[in-house]
């Protein structure tokens, strides 16, 4: 079975066992919204324990009764935040009123949450702004340290919140930036790299975006069609290509590669064509042997792996994790190369050993079939980044 699937089973399991010998301990379930299908289930089967309880994040206890009310429908309110918990309140068979604050400490701005609630009333609803808003108290207090930028595209959107990150970091305030949109926080991240600030991102990356991820899709591709400049340079230059002894020399190796390439023209790399780079620039070294040596590994390993037609499944696997290990050991080869190192690469090497294990039930498929392949088994894997964030 799939990831669902299997986490479905295993919490049917639960229940069961919990149904025959309820647990006597205080049993407690916080943070989930029961957004996903299994995860209402465990917080239902959770409620109905002896001593089971459920933590709800950020319930709005400002909502009126009416709004409430109207969120069972769900093709008007299934985008409101609030609208599962009113499914789950309906699973459960507790009324509203049954939910308590977590604690009695007062909310640091109930204008804030008043503003909020009413902000995020569903969409047939929000004529309510016109009769509500002007009743609202401190609006002023609501909307203290609060800033609206209207960014034209969305680049421009992620570069603005990365310069604020930015400056928090640089002034030493611990900051957050709080969204559903993955793709913005990609950017975000992006922007933030270019100074050297690495966010905590508490989703994590799907592994296919990962440096192991990309570069295992990258060598998948080599199969796919034939090798032109671009696709070469750009495994050259990844940061697990020659990744164990030597690294530096392969990064010097490569830029004068590319300098070559820039220059003569080799649109589509060939051993020849690589030794004739070789010999060309090694005119101009004092001791041309490594490069020599160097390019030698560069065309016996990347060109010519693209062939038409289907070959069983296991060959696909086979041949791929060959070529990957081959090209992430560099020349001269060191298995202790950084593939399958740290957490994406020991995640990265998982997706293998069970592709290659379960291979064998997979038909024939071609090059593009087994890269779609690679890249659906890598999409469905979060990882976190080994790399230590910043502290702020």
């Amino acid at each position: 079975p799939d990831a669902e699937a299997r986490r479905r089973q295993l919490v049917a399991r639960i229940i069961v066992r919990w149904q025959d010998n309820p647990p006597q301990h205080p049993v407690i379930l916080a943070g989930s919204t029961g957004s996903r299908g299994t995860t209402a289930l465990l917080m239902e089967a959770v409620a109905r324990l002896p001593q089971g309880a459920i933590i709800l994040p950020g319930f709005d206890f400002e909502m009126p009764t009416a709004v409430w009310n109207e969120l069972d429908q769900a093709l008007l309110a299934e985008d409101h935040p609030q609208y599962r918990f009113r499914k789950l309140m309906n699973m459960l068979g507790v009324s509203r009123g049954a939910i308590e604050p977590w604690c009695d400490m007062p909310a640091v701005s109930m204008a804030r949450n008043t503003l909020l609630s009413l902000s995020l009333r569903p969409a047939p609803v929000t004529h309510a702004w016109l009769n509500e808003g002007p009743k609202l108290d401190d609006l002023h207090g609501a909307t203290a340290d609060i800033t609206l930028i209207e960014a034209p595209t969305p680049r421009v959107e992620a570069l603005a919140i990365a310069l604020r990150l930015r400056q928090a970091a640089e002034d030493g305030v611990k900051a957050a930036l709080i969204t559903p949109d993955r793709m913005l926080t990609r950017q975000v991240t992006a922007a933030l790299d270019r100074w050297n600030i690495l966010p905590d991102d508490s989703a994590g990356m799907p592994l296919q975006l990962s440096p192991p991820g990309r570069f295992l899709r990258h060598v998948a591709a080599l199969f796919l069609r034939k090798l032109d400049a671009e696709a070469l340079l750009t495994l050259l230059k990844h940061p697990l290509t020659h990744s164990g002894a030597g690294r530096n020399f392969h990064q010097l190796y490569t830029q004068r590669l590319e300098a070559e390439i820039r220059r003569h023209g080799l649109p589509y790399p060939d051993a020849e064509g690589l030794t004739e780079i070789a010999e060309r620039a090694a005119k101009r070294m004092e001791d041309p042997s490594g490069f020599r040596d160097w390019i030698a590994w560069v065309g016996e390993t990347f060109p010519g792996h693209d062939a038409p037609g289907e070959r069983p499944l296991p060959d696909c696997v086979a041949a791929h994790l060959a070529l990957a290990n081959r090209i992430a050991a560099g020349q001269p080869a060191d298995p202790d190369h950084l593939l399958w190192q740290h957490g994406a690469g020991i995640a990265a090497q998982g997706v293998m050993e069970n592709l290659t294990e379960h291979a064998g039930h997979g038909g024939a498929m071609n090059a593009a079939d087994y890269a779609d392949l690679l890249g659906a088994l890598l999409s469905q894997e979060e990882v976190r980044e080994a790399d230590t964030p910043h502290p702020d």
